[in-house]
């Protein structure tokens, strides 16, 4: 069970500095303006910008 939490830890750790890296880019603004203008849901946008994280 301890493994696991450090484990688990570590991975949110990275994805956050991640998600942060990804925050300054042109493909979260632009999914920011496809969000706000309803071109895309939150879902499909936050799922095409997982794809670039991983």
């Amino acid at each position: 069970a301890r493994a696991a939490e450090e484990l688990r830890a570590v991975l949110v750790a990275r994805l956050l500095d991640r998600v942060h890296r990804l925050e300054g880019g042109e493909a979260f603004r632009a999914a920011c303006t496809a969000v706000a203008e309803r071109r895309q849901d939150p879902w499909s946008a936050t799922d095409a910008l997982l794809e670039e994280l991983l």
